[in-house]
């Protein structure tokens, strides 16, 4: 896990805060982030690509899981043609 966790309050519509993300790893270059939250109940690999390789999508996946998170309900965001 890296040494600094940014935390992330988040809102949805108006005052009601919902969330406690963290995130918990980064590529150098921002081009990926792994969030999460503490309970390890939720988890999002975020890409500033629509559709990383097949590779990249492994190493991420195996990112979290080292990171303690259950990824076996890691489900992909359908994504439009480019």
């Amino acid at each position: 896990m890296p040494s600094l966790t940014v935390k992330l309050k988040v809102s949805f519509f108006g005052p009601f805060y919902v969330g406690n993300y963290w995130v918990l790893d980064h590529a150098d270059d921002y081009t990926w982030s792994i969030v999460g939250e503490p309970s390890g109940t939720y988890l999002w690999i975020l890409h500033r690509d629509p559709t990383p390789g097949e590779a990249e999508k492994a190493a991420l996946i195996g990112r979290a899981r080292e990171l303690g998170f259950d990824t076996s309900m890691i489900r992909p965001t359908r994504q439009p043609p480019i």
